[in-house]
């Protein structure tokens, strides 16, 4: 890597072995709100083999060469060209990291909506699929009506299918897809409950093959 694409919280040509190492062990491992002086009394207390924070310690301040490390000065106190303070390196490396966490965050993001797409694909072929093979769970009933004569000469037959499920199988495969692809809900909401069945009813003769839709004009029991 080109010195002038290195990345500021690591070595740089200003920096010595023992400034860097101060910088990266006891300046930039601080949590936020980072302080030179707290850097100092955490490497004393190492040096001296003591626990961090302890009160031997607490009251000690950083001498000038530490100064002049965290200002990017020479030995004589100037600024050294092209230098960056360690407040500067520091605000560079949470500015990558926070950058990382963006990403990291995006991907986690594209990969849930993604998820949520396939899932309303899925609840949707699953509702065509019930679609397609209703025949086959429809709930029949039937009940003979009597005639002119107080004989049974017709029956009602009556089929049920139950679509509550299916239709709440819809709005949640359609609510996933909505929020995957961030579309905002429809203005319009519509909330559809079905407690029973929907029957569809058709008359025939006793004993005949073929139903007559819809005969509401014979007489019931």
């Amino acid at each position: 890597m080109n010195v002038a694409d290195r990345p500021l919280w690591e070595r740089q040509p200003w920096d010595t072995a023992a400034s860097f190492d101060r910088f990266h062990r006891f300046y930039l491992s601080q949590e936020r709100p980072r302080a030179l002086d707290e850097a100092y009394r955490d490497y004393l207390a190492e040096r001296r083999g003591l626990q961090k924070g302890a009160k031997e310690v607490a009251s000690k301040r950083a001498p000038g060469q530490w100064q002049r490390w965290f200002r990017a000065q020479d030995g004589g106190g100037q600024p050294i060209d092209g230098a960056k303070t360690w407040e500067q390196r520091a605000q560079a490396y949470d500015d990558h990291l926070a950058q990382l966490d963006r990403e990291r965050w995006e991907a986690r993001r594209r990969a849930v909506r993604e998820r949520d797409w396939t899932a309303g694909e899925e609840l949707r072929d699953l509702a065509a699929k019930v679609l397609a093979q209703a025949p086959q769970f429809v709930k029949t009933t039937r009940r003979l009506l009597r005639g002119h004569d107080g004989a049974p000469d017709r029956e009602v037959i009556t089929l049920g299918l139950d679509a509550d499920a299916l239709l709440k199988t819809l709005k949640l495969a359609s609510e996933l897809q909505r929020q995957a692809a961030e579309v905002p809900p429809p203005k319009q909401q519509h909330d559809v409950h079905l407690t029973n069945p929907i029957p569809i009813a058709f008359v025939r003769a006793k004993g005949g093959s073929k139903p007559d839709a819809g005969d509401d004009d014979a007489p019931a029991d």
